[in-house]
């Protein structure tokens, strides 16, 4: 997308909303971006941050109760202590060591392509762990990776009911929720994902996206309903307005959480593009199209 195509007129399909963006491939961007340190297969504590910043390692002995934390990050053979502020840490979950066992056997498995056999490890885990939301999350996972998005989203649920800060859980909840059709609960996720970790943009972004979707199919089906007659009653003129409410509120709401994703990133491009082509397809026009595109060249005149 350019800034000259945000201003070619939309096509009759755009008023049913933007086409849908693929699930599995804006799971893996929001989680890699959210990540911070070391990868998301890296087994070792985890230092989540009032940001939601995760940080992976191996949390050092505190030289006091008021010292900056330590964490010894590694990145490929080498690695690095990092130390961090105690009042930047919002919690931290510690592996042990049957834990960490387990989730090594689940990495070989998913680096084999054995999606499944991850998923069983996991399970037979459980059964014994059933406390590990850790290991919840991580089973999800394995369960979208083996396209049962189902029994994922239930795993998935079950983490985020015994962490509830756990953003990884929330954003892969999300991503299972879109693929079985629960978009409703997928974009409630979403909110919940984006209060975790406010300054991260595309976490806002596909908010904006799902609700945008959402806004399209009742403008769609308030367009398909006949109109009211003259003798309708007062019951059935509310229910309409009612509809017509939703609609308007899923449009606002999507339109503030770009606000919050250029906040969070005021360089991300595709943030404000799409920004852009929606209030061009909406009532506010093209005035405030460019307005919006004007100001993100001033920031960024490279793009």
């Amino acid at each position: 997308m350019s800034v000259n195509s945000i201003f070619r007129r939309p096509t009759r399909a755009s008023k049913r909303g933007r086409a849908p963006l693929p699930v599995l491939p804006w799971l893996a961007i929001l989680v890699g971006a959210l990540l911070g340190f070391s990868s998301p297969a890296a087994r070792a504590d985890e230092v989540i941050l009032r940001s939601g910043r995760v940080i992976r390692g191996e949390v050092l002995p505190a030289e006091s109760e008021t010292a900056p934390l330590r964490v010894r990050v590694k990145r490929g053979q080498k690695s690095a202590v990092v130390e961090l502020e105690r009042a930047e840490v919002r919690y931290i979950r510690r592996l042990g060591s049957d834990a960490e066992r387990v989730l090594r056997q689940v990495d070989e498995a998913l680096a084999a392509g054995e999606a499944e056999r991850a998923a069983g490890i996991l399970t037979d885990y459980l059964k014994k762990n059933p406390q590990d939301a850790r290991a919840y999350r991580e089973l999800g996972f394995a369960l979208l990776l083996a396209n049962k998005p189902g029994p994922a989203a239930n795993a998935l649920e079950e983490a985020c009911r015994r962490d509830a800060q756990d953003l990884e859980s929330r954003l892969s909840l999300a991503s299972a929720q879109e693929q079985i059709g629960r978009r409703d609960a997928a974009i409630e996720s979403y909110r919940q994902a984006a209060t975790l970790a406010p300054k991260h943009a595309r976490t806002w972004l596909r908010l904006a996206d799902l609700l945008l979707r959402r806004w399209g199919a009742r403008q769609e089906a308030l367009g398909n309903l006949p109109p009211l007659s003259e003798g309708a009653g007062e019951e059935a003129k509310a229910e309409r307005a009612q509809e017509q409410r939703l609609a308007q509120a899923d449009r606002k709401e999507a339109l503030e959480a770009f606000e919050h994703a250029k906040r969070a990133d005021p360089r991300d491009e595709e943030v404000v593009l799409t920004h852009a082509r929606v209030i061009l397809e909406g009532p506010e026009g093209e005035t405030l199209a460019r307005e919006v595109l004007g100001r993100f060249l001033r920031r960024v005149p490279q793009a």
